[in-house]
C-alpha cells in the first residue's frame, strides 16, 4: 500500500444498494491482484459489514496504484493494470466518512478523471483497468427497458433506444455532441429504428431525458405569434412560464409521463410572444396573455420648467419606476431649448412628478437664469484655468511642462511668456491659441449653440469680442472660452451646470503661497606661482672664426655675431652679468601669491510649483569665416557664454516642508581664444530633488579643485645634476586651489497681504541705505 492511511468506523445502513455491494464483497474471497508484468500478492479479503464506514486520511498526491490496492484488499477484488497507468497521480479530499460499499464507485470516478475505466474480464473476480478510449470494450449491455437507477454514474454501459418519431440518423446528430469525447459512441440503425449508445451511466441518463423530449410527434405542434400591447413581451414571458408550470397549476408530474413540448419566447422588435406547442397549450397561453396585457390608463402631460433642467427632471422621474417597467410605464421627450418635458405615464407617477417640480423648480433671479457667466480670475491665468477645466471634464491630462534644455552656448532657454518684462519683452503676453495643442482640440462635430447658423444673444456676445479665444465644447453643451487680456473665463451653459463650474473655479482661483529662494555663492581662490630662470652665453667672441654657445629660455635675445645676451625685461627680479672674457649671465626670478574670496547672494521670488532661474554669465564674442574660391569674409558669429545658472522649482506641502527641485550649472573659461575661436570652457552641473523644512539652508556643491603644476626647461644631462641644474634651466611651479560653495535657503511666504514679503524687503532696503518713500512732516499754517 502507499502512504495513505485509512481508519474504519462501523455504522448501520438499510440501503438496498449497499447490501448488494456487501454481497459482492463477501463473494469475492480471493486475496491477490496482479499487473501485466506479474501478480502482486494481496492479503485475504476482509468481509464488509453492511453500513461500515471508512475515514480517509490521504497525502496531497496519491498514486492510482495505492487506491486500487486498497479497494482490492478491502473488497477482495482483483485488478489487472499496466504499470504506466498505476503511476498516475490523483487528489482525493474526503473530510467526512464514506461507506465501504461506495469504494467501487469512488474508484471508477477516480479512474475516469484520469482517462481510465474498469472493465470486467471473463472471470467474474477479475477487473482490468484500461484507457477510456476502450470504453466500448468494457461497456455492459442493457436491455431497452432496463433502468439505470441504482448504478454508479461512472460505470460504462451500452443502452439501446427505440426511436418512435424521429429518424435514428437525425437523433444521432442531436446526441453526438453530448457524448464523452474520445470515448462515447452512438450507432443509428435506420431499418430497426433504434439508436445504440455506449457511454458512462451519467451521460446515458442525460441522453435518455433528451431523447424523451425531442422524440415526440410533430403533427399537432404549431407556431403562434401573440402581440402584446401594454406590457414588455420579455417581461411577460417569465410570468407565463411561471403560471404554466405544473406546480402552479396544482398538477403533480407522473414518473415516465412525457411533458408538453411548449416553448414561449419573445421578439423585442415587434413586442410579440412566440409560442411553439400544441393547439391546446397555445390557447391556454393566449388566455393568460389576454388577462395580463391590459391598459393601465397612461396620460400625457407637459411640464414647463423655470430653473430646473428638463434633463434632470427626466432622470429623477425615471428613477421612480423600476428598471424592468420603465419602457412600459414611463415615456418622455426632452426639449432643452424651451425647457419643456413631455411625459406619458399613469396618474400616480404624474402626481410624483408634479411634487418634484414643486420642490425643485424654484424661480431664480435674472443672473441665475442666464446661460452666460463671466468669471474674473484673481490668482491664476485664464488660459491655465481653461486647460485644467478641460482636463477635469474630458479626463485628459494637461500637456506636461517641457524641461529646460541648455543651448549650445551653455545658457538655458527661457520659454515664451516666462521672461521678465523689459524693453524686448512686452508686459502683456500674446493670447495663446489653445486649439493649436492637440490635447484641447474640439471634436469635429461640435456645433455652435442653438444649432447650425443660430445666433443667440450669447453667441452674439462671443462673436463681437475680438479678444476671446476659440470656444471649447466641454461637456453637456457647455461652451468655455478664455479672455486672456482681461483674465476672464466666459462660460455658456445651463444654470445647474454653471453652479458646477462655479465651484470648480472657486477651488482653482485661490492665492498660491510663494517661496523666496536665497542663493549665496561663495568662491575661494588660492594661487601660488614661482618662476626661476637662468640663461648663460660664452665662447670665442673675436677673430675671423668664432665658436660660442648659449642657453635660451625666452629670458633674453642672443646676438648672432658675438653670442652676447640682450635682456628682455619681465615681471619679477631681472638681472644680467656681462663679461666679454668669460660669459654672459641673465637671471629672472618671480613669485606670485593670490587670495580671493567672492560672495554673491542673489534672491528670487517664485510661486509654488513654478520655476525660478538665476543666471550670471560672462560673454566673449567670436567670429566666423566664410571662405570661397575668390574671397573670404569674416563676420560676427555670437557670444561664448560661461557663468553660473541656478534653476529651482519648489513644491510646498501642508506640513511646512517643501520639495525643492534644483539644477546648478557652472561654466568657466579655462583659457583664451585665438583667431576668432571661442576659448575652451569647463562645465560642472548638479541636479537633484530634496525635501527640507521651511527656512532651512541647503548646501549644494562644495566643489574643491587643486592644481599643482611643475615645469622645468633645461639642458640635457646637466638638468640631472643637483644645484647645477638650476644654473642652466627655467623652472616654473604653479599651485592653485579653488573652492565653490552654494547655499540655498527657501522661505515660504503664505500671507495673502504680502506682509512677510514686505518684512524681507524692508531689511534689504535698510541694508542698501535706500531712503524710504515716506511723506515729509512739515508745519502747516492754519488760519
Amino acid at each position: 500500500m502507499s502512504n495513505a492511511r485509512f481508519d474504519h468506523r462501523h455504522t448501520r445502513s438499510s440501503s438496498r444498494q449497499l447490501q448488494q455491494w456487501c454481497s459482492i464483497a463477501l463473494a469475492l474471497t480471493f486475496s491477490f491482484s496482479f499487473t501485466i508484468e506479474g501478480f502482486a500478492h494481496q492479503p485475504p479479503p476482509r468481509p464488509a459489514v453492511a453500513g461500515e464506514m471508512v475515514q480517509f486520511n490521504l497525502p496531497t498526491e496519491l498514486e492510482v496504484k495505492a487506491l486500487v490496492d486498497y479497494v482490492s484488499e478491502r473488497l477482495g477484488v482483483r485488478f489487472l493494470y499496466d504499470e504506466k497507468i498505476a503511476n498516475k497521480k490523483l487528489n482525493i479530499r474526503a473530510p467526512g466518512e464514506v461507506p465501504v460499499e461506495s469504494l467501487p464507485g469512488l474508484l471508477q470516478s477516480a479512474l475516469r478523471m484520469k482517462g481510465l475505466m474498469l472493465i470486467q474480464t471473463d472471470r467474474p473476480d477479475f477487473f482490468k483497468i484500461v484507457e477510456s478510449s476502450r470504453l466500448v470494450e468494457g461497456a455492459r449491455p442493457l436491455a431497452p427497458d432496463e433502468p439505470l437507477d441504482g448504478r454508479f454514474s461512472d460505470e460504462a454501459v451500452t443502452q439501446v433506444f427505440v426511436v418512435k418519431h424521429l429518424s435514428p440518423a437525425r437523433l444521432n446528430e442531436i446526441v453526438r455532441p453530448i457524448l464523452t469525447p474520445q470515448a462515447g459512441t452512438s450507432i443509428p440503425l435506420e431499418g430497426q429504428k433504434i439508436l445504440i449508445v455506449t457511454d458512462y451511466v451519467s451521460t446515458v441518463q442525460r441522453l435518455a431525458r433528451l431523447i424523451e423530449q425531442v422524440d415526440v410527434p410533430t403533427s399537432d405542434t404549431v407556431i403562434e405569434f401573440i402581440p402584446v400591447k401594454h406590457l414588455e413581451a420579455s417581461t411577460l414571458v417569465d410570468r407565463v412560464q411561471v403560471l404554466l408550470a405544473p406546480a402552479a397549476r396544482g398538477v403533480t408530474p407522473v414518473a415516465g409521463e412525457t411533458q408538453s413540448p411548449l416553448n414561449v419566447s419573445s421578439d423585442e422588435r415587434t413586442n410579440q410572444l412566440i409560442v411553439v406547442g400544441r393547439t391546446g397549450e397555445i390557447d391556454r397561453v393566449r388566455s393568460i396573455v389576454a388577462k395580463l396585457d391590459v391598459s393601465i390608463g397612461a396620460l400625457t402631460e407637459i411640464y414647463r420648467l423655470k430653473s430646473l433642467a428638463p434633463e434632470k427632471l427626466d432622470r429623477l422621474a425615471r428613477g421612480l419606476v423600476p428598471v424592468a417597467e420603465q419602457k412600459r410605464r414611463y415615456q418622455s421627450v426632452v426639449d432643452a431649448d424651451e425647457r419643456v418635458l413631455v411625459v406619458t405615464a399613469d396618474a400616480d407617477l404624474h402626481r410624483a412628478i408634479r411634487d418634484l417640480v414643486t420642490r425643485l423648480d424654484v424661480a431664480a433671479n435674472a443672473e441665475e437664469r442666464s446661460r452666460i457667466r463671466y468669471y474674473r480670475l484673481k490668482y491664476i491665468t485664464a488660459d491655465k484655468a481653461l486647460e485644467t477645466i478641460k482636463g477635469v471634464v474630458s479626463g485628459e491630462r494637461p500637456a506636461p511642462r517641457e524641461f529646460q534644455e541648455a543651448r549650445p552656448d551653455g545658457r538655458f532657454r527661457m520659454f515664451e511668456g516666462e521672461r521678465l518684462p523689459g524693453p524686448n519683452q512686452p508686459q502683456t503676453r500674446p493670447r495663446r491659441d489653445l486649439l493649436e495643442s492637440p490635447a484641447v482640440n474640439p471634436p469635429p462635430d461640435a456645433a455652435p449653440l442653438g444649432g447650425p447658423g443660430a445666433r443667440s444673444p450669447e453667441n452674439a456676445v462671443l462673436a463681437s469680442t475680438e479678444q476671446l479665444g476659440d470656444a471649447e465644447l466641454l461637456a453637456k453643451g457647455a461652451h468655455v472660452t478664455a479672455d486672456v487680456p482681461s483674465n476672464t473665463l466666459i462660460i455658456v451653459a445651463d444654470p445647474p451646470i454653471q453652479r458646477v463650474y462655479e465651484d470648480l473655479i472657486k477651488f482653482l482661483d485661490k492665492p498660491r503661497p510663494q517661496v523666496l529662494i536665497e542663493a549665496k555663492i561663495v568662491v575661494l581662490d588660492t594661487t601660488d606661482n614661482f618662476e626661476l630662470g637662468i640663461e648663460v652665453s660664452g665662447g670665442d667672441r673675436v677673430g675671423a672664426q668664432r665658436l660660442f654657445g648659449f642657453s635660451s629660455f625666452g629670458l633674453s635675445t642672443p646676438n648672432a655675431v658675438n653670442g652676447s645676451l640682450a635682456l628682455i625685461p619681465g615681471v619679477g627680479f631681472n638681472g644680467t652679468l656681462v663679461d666679454p672674457d668669460i660669459a654672459d649671465v641673465v637671471l629672472r626670478a618671480f613669485s606670485q601669491h593670490r587670495r580671493a574670496k567672492v560672495i554673491s547672494a542673489p534672491r528670487v521670488l517664485v510661486n509654488d510649483n513654478a520655476t525660478g532661474l538665476l543666471t550670471s554669465v560672462s560673454e566673449i564674442p567670436f567670429t566666423s569665416v566664410n571662405a570661397s574660391q575668390t574671397v573670404a569674409t569674416t563676420s560676427f558669429a555670437g557670444f561664448a557664454e560661461a557663468g553660473t545658472t541656478i534653476e529651482c522649482t519648489p513644491h510646498i506641502s501642508e506640513t511646512d516642508q517643501l520639495q525643492l527641485e534644483y539644477r546648478v550649472t557652472l561654466n568657466e573659461f579655462t583659457g583664451t581664444g585665438s583667431a576668432g575661436v571661442p576659448p575652451p570652457r569647463q562645465t560642472n552641473e548638479i541636479e537633484s530633488v530634496v525635501t527640507i523644512p521651511d527656512g532651512h539652508t541647503l548646501i549644494v556643491g562644495g566643489l574643491h579643485r587643486t592644481s599643482h603644476v611643475q615645469e622645468r626647461d633645461g639642458l640635457p644631462f646637466i638638468e640631472k645634476i643637483p644645484v647645477l641644474k638650476y644654473a642652466f634651466s627655467d623652472t616654473k611651479e604653479d599651485v592653485a586651489e579653488n573652492s565653490l560653495f552654494i547655499f540655498l535657503r527657501p522661505v515660504i511666504l503664505r500671507d495673502d497681504k504680502f506682509r512677510d514679503l514686505k518684512y524681507h524687503s524692508e531689511a534689504d532696503v535698510k541694508r542698501a541705505d535706500v531712503p524710504g518713500a515716506y511723506p515729509r512732516s512739515e508745519p502747516i499754517l492754519i488760519k
